[in-house]
């Protein structure tokens, strides 16, 4: 393994996939305690009720702030992501721009090439 960071590595696009469907197991367990909480809100109206209802409150809680995480994660992952397109573009043109015969090839090339 280099030590240079390949962003089509498939590694880092394994990560990445693990990443979103990860988030997305999270999304649909969020639905599901929304869903439970709205219910036993409307038809569980015992004194038990009240300290179950407080487990879940303090679930949903927990589970807001950890996405709240993932999304800023997923979005710092697509800036980095960005900002590796804008330097391999920027590259792409000055490598482009060079010319080898104005000396600064000779200049950069390793000696006794």
């Amino acid at each position: 393994m280099s030590g240079n960071f390949n962003k089509e590595d498939a590694g880092f696009a394994a990560a990445i996939a693990a990443l979103d469907d990860h988030v997305s197991s999270m999304i649909i367990a969020g639905q599901t305690a929304y869903r439970i909480q709205a219910e036993i809100r409307a038809t569980y109206q015992a004194g038990s009720s009240y300290a179950f209802q407080a487990k879940i409150d303090d679930w949903i809680s927990a589970y807001n702030n950890v996405m709240i995480k993932f999304q800023d994660l997923g979005e710092k992952t697509l800036f980095v992501g960005q900002i590796i397109d804008s330097g391999e573009d920027g590259a792409g043109v000055t490598g482009a721009s060079w010319d080898t015969n104005d000396g600064i090839y000779d200049i950069l090339a390793p000696v006794g090439r």
